[in-house]
């Protein structure tokens, strides 16, 4: 899994072209059409394209909707949405859906937390390819293969910066490349594995060039004693060294040489002896092709002419010896007038200079003079230089032009003289007797070296001193990590003085709080029993209250209960007269109704009387008429029988015999009147009985519910007065209770207020018991602290007395190792200069500025003569004997791989590494290795590897949870802390590996860290785009510092100090004080995300590096560019892959 910025981040621009996110967002991508000739594999074309994109989210036991893209079995299974593949049909298959962006949510989302770009129409292409063809495994996946793949020309981010203990080079990484850069000689030292050789891509080198690794270098870090580099990739951590004292080449000369000279083709050594000889070496095996003899005295000064042919040889003798080199005969001798030290030749080949005993400097022609000179008569020169006042020791030719000649005299003096006519251009007060003078190649510089122990860098155009060259290197270096340890012990002293003064105020004012706390406690159990006391006055108060309250209850309720009984009493009465009432209402109304009944069945039965009487009498009537009507009608009938047509008396007869018929019908009706008549007056009668029973009733309810009323009257009356005393005497006892009730809640109040300030005042002496058990734990604590404090105050201050002594021991010693210098010499690309010295070891200098770069410790006695015969390699001879070539820039090797196979160094698959290497940092002893990284998203990786064994000690178990950006030891070596993409920063014991205590803080990943030299204080660098300075002892953040509006990527305190260097994302690098979080100054120059960045150990020094590959040095006291290392040309290299 990649992630999307830094390191490890950045590297997915190899395999994904850049799409603005919007438009990766909102478009549907297109895939490419895939020809490779064979069937598309899973684990060589589709894993690494789903470990940069889809792994971070969907890997098992992190696994996004369930849905596993680790290998081809669990994207068929799929899901929560179901089957992830569908074999043969890429367009029903919901990854490669989701991947071409045609079906929501998008894989990967954008933006999303590891940054994951959208698929290339390529990488889509193959994965629809893939689906086409089945969707198939081939079964080979081991879960750690890489199948390594070109980096795309012109790729040159460095991830990884690094200075060297001193400063004078610093370790970078160009994409897998790795270059270590000569800061004060601009030379680049390119590191290549050896065995990535004969790696090929079809037919053609994988890496044509060279390569360190395979993978981008992500991270760089100097071994302490600055010959050791380690550097880390993709599951590899590799070990590079440079060794020291490299001899090329031993030759002995059974003599002590006085002069060298080297011809023009660099095969030949010409050396002149003290033993009066003359000895011609061979520079690729050191054998003496010739051995030239004649001279009586020690031979000073010897010359190889420009063709190779001849030899030129000064001595002590006085003379100069001319000779064929191939014969070893003499073609010419001359006698001087003095003894000579040294001789060169001119540009031209036609004049030899000399240097004297009797201070002059001489210039003589080459061929013989014309006319020779009388028998008895001395050669004379050309031209004699003088101006020396003591002898000449060395002469040197100013090149390119010749035209001048430096020399160097006992009169401690170098001088740069006009050779055409021996005019002095000026003088180089060197302060000691000069020995040995060199001029550079392109004659901008000029060295003297002298017996008062100094070299001087001079620039030949203005004379101006540049540098002295001075001491034994290593005891300067020792000088000055002995001052830096001094310096140190001075910052210790200072903390465990502020902590001693912090510890003894701590014990004071413990002390003072055990005796405030003892005053608290008295004052507590004072307050306590006064409390108690009241307590106990309030409670009894109470309780007397609390009997009369209960007693007043009673009353209350019984006069509560008397009047409900009252209540219900008159309740009850007005219910009964309110009955009696309703019913005397009612018998009012019904006897009055019963009585007007009776008085009406009365009158009924009256009118039935009467009624019954006049019915029979009609009845009588009737009958009486009828009576007569039928007489009538037996009269008319007999007087009509009689005269039977008589019609009157027919008409008669039928009259009578119809009022008799009307006659009976009148009966008939009065008789039926009569009857009802009589039944009238039977109802009427009863009528009447039933009415006046019913009026008796009704008088007797009548008077009974009027005496009712009355008793219901006088007993409502009665109940009324009870109700009404009953209720008095309640509103009477409510009252009395109501007083007692509030007097006693009063009494309760107060009593609760009593033992609640008892409580309180009983916390109180709890408080004032625990912090005087407290107090009394804690003076005991800050005793011991104090004396803790004091004992370390006083070890600081041994410890800063001892560091003093082993400071002034290490000047002393510095002081001590300070020898005279015999002699000096450039480079042939000036790039370097040697010195020699008394004490057998070679120096090496910068040319242009005299920094120190290294030191041989020689062999046997001093070197008396040396002499360059290339950019790097320096011939040296003197008092042993012998001559050796020295190389003074030995190529760096590879020496170890860890993580790799040790028979087959390409193989990562049983490496410890889960993925890359992305922090390196030894020991301050240089025993250890921590190394961090992690696979992202999963892990966070820290180890402790032995140096010398190459082993792994230790692997801090769950040391983070995600990766880690940045390691770094402390000065003792006792711990490490790591900052990682989980957003913690955290220290763990080296030896244990226990976890000793975390810093949060941060809010995004950390991407680096670094501790100040006293211990105290950390500062992590963040993506949160902030640095954060922590408090090592409690924890605690000491303040943050902002400004940045993109990653912070590196962070480096600068040497024992509070001065820090970061990095950002924002193109810059800068520099602040921890102290205070106050910016110091910017590093101008920045084109690109800057990724990495180190400051030298005294802080005049800052390097960083970024995406535009540019290696920047500045100057760290003001800002100013002292050198830049520009990327190379576009090449192709390779990056990995990743498959799992």
């Amino acid at each position: 899994m990649i992630r999307s910025f830094l390191l490890i981040l950045l590297t997915t621009v190899l395999f994904t072209p850049a799409f603005a996110a919007d438009e990766a967002v909102s478009k549907p991508i297109e895939p490419e059409k895939i020809s490779l000739g064979r069937p598309v594999s899973f684990e060589k074309d589709i894993r690494d394209i789903l470990e940069l994109n889809c792994v971070a989210c969907h890997y098992d036991g992190g696994a996004e909707s369930r849905l596993v893209v680790e290998d081809a079995a669990t994207m068929i299974k799929g899901g929560k949405r179901g089957a992830g593949i569908v074999p043969g049909k890429p367009d029903e298959s919901l990854i490669y859906l989701v991947a071409a962006r045609k079906k929501t949510p998008h894989m990967p989302p954008l933006p999303n937390k590891v940054e994951a770009a959208a698929l290339t129409p390529k990488e889509l292409g193959l994965l629809r390819q893939w689906i086409i063809e089945g969707a198939q495994s081939d079964g080979t996946s081991t879960g750690t293969e890489v199948n390594w793949q070109p980096i795309p020309a012109g790729m040159n981010a460095s991830y990884a910066v690094a200075l060297s203990p001193w400063a004078d080079s610093v370790a970078a990484s160009r994409a897998n490349q790795l270059s270590i850069f000569g800061i004060n000689t601009g030379d680049e030292v390119k590191l290549v594995d050896p065995n990535l050789a004969a790696i090929k891509v079809g037919d053609q080198l994988m890496y044509p060039g060279g390569a360190a690794h395979r993978d981008f270098v992500h991270s760089v870090a100097f071994h302490p004693n600055g010959r050791m580099l380690a550097s880390g990739g993709f599951r590899v951590v590799k070990l590079w060294e440079q060794p020291q004292n490299v001899q090329t080449l031993k030759s002995p000369l059974g003599a002590v040489a006085a002069d060298i000279d080297i011809n023009v083709a660099k095969q030949l050594a010409a050396i002149g002896t003290q033993q009066n000889t003359v000895t011609i070496r061979s520079l690729s095996d050191g054998k003496e092709l010739k051995k030239l003899e004649g001279h009586t005295g020690p031979v000073s000064g010897v010359a190889i002419s420009a063709d190779g042919t001849q030899v030129f040889s000064g001595s002590a003798d006085k003379t100069v010896k001319i000779w064929v080199l191939e014969t070893g005969a003499v073609t010419r001798q001359f006698e001087t007038p003095a003894p000579i030290h040294d001789l060169c030749l001119t540009l031209d080949g036609k004049q030899l200079v000399t240097a004297h005993e009797d201070n002059m400097i001489r210039v003589w022609n080459i061929a013989a003079p014309d006319p020779a000179p009388a028998e008895g008569e001395a050669e004379k020169p050309v031209l004699e230089i003088k101006g020396h006042s003591k002898p000449v020791r060395s002469i040197a030719l100013v090149l390119p032009a010749g035209t001048q000649l430096v020399s160097g005299s006992d009169d401690n003096t170098a001088r740069i003289w006009t050779l055409a006519n021996g005019a002095a251009v000026r003088s180089l007060n060197h302060g000691g007797p000069v020995v040995s003078v060199a001029a550079s190649p392109d004659g901008k510089y000029l060295a003297s070296a002298s017996p008062n122990n100094t070299a001087k860098l001079w620039e030949a155009a203005s004379g101006k001193q540049i540098a002295e060259l001075r001491g034994h290197l290593p005891s300067q270096r020792a000088d000055l990590v002995a001052k830096e340890e001094a310096d140190l012990a001075k910052q210790l002293v200072a903390l465990g003085d502020k902590a001693q003064k912090a510890a003894e105020k701590n014990a004071t004012e413990r002390a003072e709080a055990v005796t405030k706390s003892n005053e608290a406690k008295v004052k507590a159990d004072t307050a306590v029993a006064d409390q108690t006391k009241k307590r106990d006055d309030s409670k009894g108060m109470a309780d007397e209250g609390k009997k009369k309250l209960d007693a007043g209850t009673k009353v209350a309720a019984d006069a509560q209960t008397t009047a409900d009984e009252a209540k219900k009493v008159a309740d009850a009465s007005t219910t009964e007269l309110a009955t009696a009432t309703a019913a005397q209402k009612a018998a009012v109304p019904i006897a009055d109704a019963a009585m007007k009944a009776l008085v009406a069945a009365q009158t009924a039965e009256k009118a039935a009387v009467a009624a019954k009487g006049t019915a029979d009498k009609a009845a009588v009537d009737a009958q009486t008429k009828l009576d007569l009507a039928s007489k009538a009608a037996e009269a008319a009938k007999a007087a009509s029988e009689k005269d039977k047509d008589n019609a009157e008396l027919t008409k008669q007869l039928a009259d009578a015999q119809k009022a008799q018929t009307d006659a009976q019908a009148g009966l008939d009706a009065a008789q039926k009147a009569a009857t009802a008549a009589a039944a009238i007056l039977t109802d009427a009668q009863k009528a009447t009985v039933t009415a006046t029973a019913a009026s008796t009733a009704a008088v007797k309810v009548l008077t009974d519910a009027e005496a009712a009323l009355v008793a219901a009257t006088e007993v409502k009356k009665k109940a009324d007065v009870a109700k009404t005393q009953a209720d008095a005497n309640v509103v009477t006892q409510t009252a009395a209770l109501k007083a007692l009730t509030d007097a006693q809640k009063k009494l309760d109040d107060e009593l609760k207020k009593q033992e609640d300030e008892l409580k309180k005042q009983d916390e109180a002496l709890k408080s004032a018991t625990r912090s005087v058990d407290l107090a009394v734990k804690a003076d005991a604590k800050a005793k011991t602290d104090s004396a803790t404090a004091t004992a370390a105050h006083t070890k600081s201050h041994e410890f800063q007395k001892a560091q003093d002594e082993a400071y002034t021991k290490a000047q002393e010693a510095t002081k001590a190792a300070e020898k005279p210098l015999t002699a000096v010499a450039f480079s042939l690309d000036g790039k370097r200069l040697a010195t020699s010295s008394d004490d057998g070891s070679i120096t090496v200098w910068s040319g242009d500025a005299g920094l120190p770069l290294d030191v041989i410790k020689g062999e046997g006695g001093p070197a008396r003569v040396l002499a360059f015969s290339s950019e790097s390699l320096l011939i040296a001879a003197g008092d042993d004997q012998d001559a050796v070539v020295w190389d003074t820039n030995p190529a760096w090797e590879l020496t170890a791989q860890l993580g790799a196979g040790a028979d087959d160094p390409l193989n990562t698959a049983a490496s410890p590494f889960e993925f890359r290497v992305l922090s390196l940092a030894f020991s301050p002893d240089g025993s250890r290795l921590a190394t961090g990284g992690g696979e992202p998203s999963r892990s966070g990786e820290v180890m402790i590897w032995d140096v010398a064994k190459r082993e792994l000690i230790r692997e801090i178990e769950d040391a983070h949870s995600d990766t880690v950006f940045g390691i770094e030891f402390s000065r003792d070596g006792k711990q490490i802390v790591s900052g990682a993409a989980d957003k913690f920063v955290k220290i763990h014991d080296v030896e244990t590996g226990k976890h000793v205590r975390s810093f949060e803080g941060h809010t995004h990943h950390v991407m680096g860290v670094s501790w100040q030299a006293d211990g105290s204080t950390l500062v992590s660098a963040g993506a949160d785009n902030a640095i954060k300075v922590w408090n090592v002892e409690t924890g605690e953040q000491i303040r943050t510092i902002a400004g940045y509006t993109k990653q912070v990527t590196s962070i480096r305190f600068a040497g024992i100090g509070g001065i820090v260097i970061s990095s950002g994302g924002d193109k810059t690098v800068r520099q602040f004080t921890a102290s205070n979080g106050g910016a110091v100054r910017s590093f101008s120059g920045g084109t690109d995300f800057m990724y990495s960045s180190d400051a030298s150990r005294d802080g005049k020094l800052v390097v960083a590096s970024g995406e535009d590959g540019v290696i920047r040095v500045w100057n760290g006291t003001n800002g100013q560019v002292i050198r830049n290392f520009e990327p190379p040309a576009a090449a192709e290299k390779t990056q990995a892959s990743i498959g799992k």
